[in-house]
């Protein structure tokens, strides 16, 4: 999978290459990658309250994603992470490039039809889809990592699964963990 992710940024598919990519670092669902793209302020920082938008905060260095709509926020709250990648940073800056768009002036959607649009829910299951191996869904993606994860007995690392994808460490060993070959 990480194969994958790298023969889509080495290929320019820049949005195919931030999918996987939060997909792998972050065991995202669907509905976290319903991102919108916002340059980095001080306003942004600390959100307002009942905001139900996620965001990629592109910096200079890295970024950050905050999510607000997600499966299971009324029990976990706002997620927020940093993602310490010039390589995706780039991606991002690419991505925003080919659509002819300005960052901070115009509304960027990381998924989007051709007319820059938001999608709904079916849509970005199939557009996301579109651009993982073998068209696996987010939660094959998820059962490879969990997966991989356990059979090492990396408890840290299931925890830090667990908590990014907003759910228990019992919940990812008993639903997630499968015997899997890609």
């Amino acid at each position: 999978l990480i194969a994958w992710e790298n023969r889509q940024y080495i290929d320019g598919n820049w949005e195919g290459f931030i999918i996987c990519h939060l997909l792998r670092v972050l065991s995202c669902r669907n509905k976290d990658l319903d991102l919108k793209i916002i340059p980095a302020n001080r306003s942004q920082k600390k959100g307002v309250a009942g905001d139900k938008q996620n965001y990629l905060i592109i910096r200079k260095n890295n970024a950050q994603i905050i999510r607000n709509n997600y499966k299971t926020f009324s029990r976990y709250g706002q997620k927020k992470n940093l993602i310490p990648s010039r390589k995706f940073n780039k991606a991002v800056k690419e991505l925003i490039a080919e659509r002819d768009v300005e960052l901070g002036k115009d509304t960027i959607n990381l998924l989007a039809n051709s007319k820059g649009t938001k999608l709904n829910e079916e849509s970005i299951a199939k557009k996301i889809r579109a651009y993982t191996f073998r068209g696996m869904s987010e939660t094959q993606y998820n059962n490879v990592f969990v997966s991989e994860v356990a059979e090492v007995k990396d408890m840290k690392n299931l925890k830090k699964i667990a908590d990014n994808r907003g759910t228990s460490l019992e919940v990812i060993l008993q639903d997630y963990h499968i015997d899997v070959e890609v």
